[in-house]
């Protein structure tokens, strides 16, 4: 049975902070996110994603972010986002593989390996924003 207007509009958007040095993933993955209901803001590398970050503050829910960009990588950026904002989840993404590393650091978060399909992305997302809350 379909939503009624009212529980369509009574469900809450949540925020995803998207970053990843690839025009073509970020892009997909926009995409994805924004048809499944998701509100979206790109970053083309860590240093945007904090601006962005200092810009939009408490409304971003979740940071996905890529574990390797030049000039300041996913796990740096990561560090310095959940610094400012302790509430924020995170998401990482990896075509390389490196899950184990983040335990440590990031107990709460998970890695998303590239390549991914539609539903991986949209389930991990999903399953990130129920933790811590």
């Amino acid at each position: 049975m379909a939503a009624s207007k009212t529980e369509r509009t009574a469900r809450r958007v949540y925020t995803v902070l998207v970053a990843d040095d690839d025009e073509q993933v970020r892009s997909l993955v926009w995409e994805i996110l924004a048809f499944e209901g998701f509100r979206v803001l790109p970053a083309r590398n860590g240093h945007e994603a904090l601006e962005v970050l200092g810009r939009h503050g408490d409304g971003i829910d979740l940071l996905l972010a890529d574990v390797v960009m030049p000039r300041l990588g996913g796990r740096e950026m990561a560090q310095r986002a959940v610094q400012l904002l302790p509430h924020l989840r995170v998401l990482f993404m990896s075509g390389y593989g490196d899950s184990a590393d983040f335990q440590a650091d990031f107990p709460d978060s998970a890695v998303l390996d590239k390549p991914f399909r539609a539903e991986q992305l949209v389930e991990a997302v999903k399953a990130a924003l129920k933790k811590r809350g």
